[in-house]
């Protein structure tokens, strides 16, 4: 039956990244779609304080979440999306409650307007001065099952240092993985790559955070990411830059996913091919792959979707390398923690048709929850028991 709120709480302890959170809430599978792997990121010791701290993990900060290892996650909303979110109450527990259904039933929170736009960047941390190794993704393997996450040198072999400002030589060892970092596929951290290329982060979409002006939490967040990329905390100067981001848009009932990754060598392998060349585009973006669907099957005996997936987000997260964007986000329902049956943590139910197969909004999985049109962030990150504002905004929304 539907879980209460106070249950809901209960299943999503504060301050566990939602690496963890995935893995604590995963059903035993034949077809998982979260690996019972992954390095752990401890904490460090210098940040095991004030409210930013709680139950062995950081919190999330007012404009980032907690990943649970280097990148820095968001979510940000265009206007359109935000303001539907807000005025209709839908990041709210309270809200989502009063919308769960009948037992047997399939709930759903509504349909977002057409324009809305969701992003999920997720960035990497570069000092001021030195390097920040960035392990690429060369789709070394064809074992759809197997751990691939980027702290797996066997499977990323490859790694570039990247630097505030060009340097000689052209080429340097780099290493991280700091802070007590425990890896969990054979070896231990920190890891090393041997005469990494240089790449400045110009070659990036990237900026440089105002550290005065942000939240607390934010800036535990910052600090960790560098602590583990490059041995100290997050400094004035130091850099953010863009390894991957999803995109969402609400152009049919079903949106659209396309998901880009920053490579070292853009336009090979399948996800590099046909670039439009656009002379108007400016700033670094034919640096990065993307992968893109629109709901399309690419067989129908069963009818399943083509592989689609972003090694930065995907495997980071022990997700397998066989996954699709569509069939995961298809998922999303409140509550989406503690219930064991839908979303992220596949079943086993005989309708379940697995993580790469056509996922009917009808489909039993569902009953008892309420789907949130695609938004994982909306049950994940859903606010406590509070009244919902009179008006909505613009702007940014906490994930």
């Amino acid at each position: 039956g539907a879980a209460t709120p106070a249950s809901v709480a209960a299943a999503r302890p504060a301050g566990l990244a939602l690496g963890a959170n995935r893995r604590a809430n995963s059903d035993a599978s034949s077809d998982p779609i979260q690996l019972p792997n992954g390095p752990t990121y401890p904490v460090p010791a210098a940040l095991q304080k004030g409210k930013c701290y709680q139950n062995g993990g950081l919190t999330d900060g007012a404009s980032f979440a907690n990943n649970g290892d280097v990148m820095i996650a968001g979510v940000i909303y265009n206007p359109v999306a935000y303001n539907w979110i807000r005025s209709t109450g839908s990041y709210l527990q309270s809200t989502l409650q009063q919308k769960m259904p009948a037992k047997g039933q399939i709930g759903t929170m509504g349909q977002m307007p057409p324009g809305s736009i969701v992003l999920k960047p997720m960035m990497w941390p570069v000092p001021s001065s030195g390097y920040s190794a960035l392990p690429l993704w060369d789709n070394a393997t064809q074992d759809n099952d197997t751990y691939a996450g980027f702290e797996n040198q066997k499977i990323w072999p490859r790694a570039v240092a990247v630097s505030a400002r060009p340097t000689r030589p052209s080429a340097t060892d780099v290493t991280y993985l700091y802070g007590g970092v425990t890896l969990a596929t054979g070896g231990t951290a920190p890891v090393t790559y041997r005469q990494a290329r240089i790449v400045t982060v110009d070659q990036f979409y990237h900026y440089q955070p105002d550290l005065a002006s942000m939240e607390e939490c934010d800036r535990a967040l910052l600090d960790a990411s560098a602590i583990y990329a490059y041995n100290r905390p997050f400094r004035q100067g130091d850099y953010l830059v863009l390894i991957a981001m999803h995109i969402m848009t609400k152009e049919q009932p079903a949106w659209t996913f396309q998901s880009v990754f920053w490579s070292d060598r853009p336009d090979d392998g399948q996800q590099g091919k046909d670039k439009p060349i656009i002379p108007s585009a400016q700033g670094p973006w034919r640096h990065y792959q993307m992968a893109s669907t629109y709901g399309m099957a690419a067989s129908t005996h069963p009818p399943v979707w083509g592989v689609h997936f972003n090694p930065y987000i995907e495997l980071a997260a022990d997700h397998p390398i066989q996954t699709n964007c569509m069939n995961c986000h298809h998922r999303a329902a409140y509550p989406s923690r503690g219930t064991g049956k839908t979303g992220q943590y596949l079943t086993g139910l005989a309708t379940d048709p697995g993580k790469i197969g056509v996922v009917a909004l009808t489909n039993p999985i569902f009953q008892d929850l309420e789907l949130t049109d695609n938004q994982w962030s909306l049950p994940n990150r859903a606010k406590g028991l509070q009244a919902a504002p009179a008006g909505g905004g613009g702007g940014k929304a906490k994930r």
